[in-house]
């Protein structure tokens, strides 16, 4: 929104990093061509001299590069990552698990120099965020810092808040938090999730009121495709009809053969979710991510998915020291 505004104007950027390019905000740019092109309103900000980097794993993005580059007489550095293609900066997992990602970075040397590789660990999970750390290496090797700098300021990066955030408490599954609200973040979540959980996968989520409708559906297609149980709940329905949202949402997961549930309250789906998960399992929460407040009816609400995650943890941790099984009753 800032760029297609002009809220921007007069910023002259050193590097311009572009990630991905996924259907998103389509209420206010109406399709796909309009975003695109307010999206590429920020290369135009990158001062003469100065560096693109750019994900070569994504097609609308490589376009968008290509076509800018064959438009602007300047100069400037380009420099891509990804981990399906040839790029400047490629990364190999070795290994992965709910707790990380052990990585090998291979940085292509400018003209004769050789080729040099960092391995490191980071506790960022999923190949989207591996390709996060490939966009920040790429912009630290361009700025000539070396490579145990590199390596050290990833090992050193904690979880994103919201971003695939392991809340743990103990508990014998894992549960994630993230923010992911479109379609190509929740199947990115999820096929991040399935490669590393080794039970069930369960998503609660839902669709944010007063934005674009027409992906509602697609959520709900994304999440049948990937979660054992589909756990359709509320967002932020703002001041749409939180109903409305729900069927539309649900109606993808039926289309697309999932396992659904709908529990509209928030705060019970994902105690629904940690009733039903057993040994081995993985809970994703997906939606709000970071937020701490729900916009239900024009009221803004305190409600952070991390609090009521751990909240609903210790009080099944604190039911099963007094005996209480799953159904309510106390036993002896």
């Amino acid at each position: 929104h800032a760029l297609d505004q002009d809220r921007a104007a007069g910023v002259a950027l050193e590097s311009v990093v572009l990630t991905n390019l996924t259907q998103d905000h389509f209420d206010y740019h109406g399709d796909l061509a309009n975003y695109s092109a307010a999206k590429a309103a920020i290369l135009d900000l990158c001062s003469p001299g100065g560096t693109v980097v750019f994900n070569a794993d994504d097609p609308r993005i490589v376009s968008l590069v290509e076509n800018w580059r064959g438009a602007v007489d300047q100069e400037h550095t380009i420099c891509s990552f990804g981990v399906e293609t040839d790029a400047d900066v490629t990364g190999q997992v070795i290994a992965e698990s709910v707790a990380g990602t052990h990585v090998l970075l291979t940085c292509r040397g400018k003209g004769a120099e050789p080729d040099r590789q960092i391995e490191l660990r980071t506790r960022l999970v999923g190949r989207h965020n591996l390709l996060n750390c490939l966009a920040a290496a790429c912009v630290a090797v361009q700025q000539g810092i070396d490579s145990s700098a590199i390596s050290t300021g990833i090992e050193n990066l904690g979880w994103v808040p919201g971003r695939l955030e392991l809340v743990e408490c103990d508990q014998p599954f894992d549960v994630f938090v993230d923010y992911a609200h479109t379609e190509d973040a929740l199947r990115r979540c999820l096929a991040a999730l399935r490669r590393v959980v080794v039970g069930r996968l369960i998503c609660v989520f839902g669709a944010g009121g007063d934005r674009d409708q027409l992906k509602r559906p697609l959520l709900g297609a994304a999440v049948a495709d990937s979660a054992d149980v589909c756990i359709v709940t509320n967002d932020n329905p703002r001041n749409e009809d939180p109903r409305k949202i729900l069927e539309a949402v649900a109606d993808g997961v039926t289309q697309g053969g999932g396992n659904l549930l709908v529990v509209e309250d928030r705060e019970k789906a994902i105690e629904k979710a940690v009733a039903i998960a057993e040994p081995g399992d993985g809970i994703l929460v997906a939606g709000k991510g970071h937020e701490s407040h729900q916009e239900i009816g024009g009221k803004l609400l305190r409600f952070d998915d991390r609090e009521v995650v751990r909240a609903t943890l210790h009080g099944m941790s604190d039911s099963m020291q007094l005996g209480v099984d799953r159904d309510g009753g106390v036993t002896k």
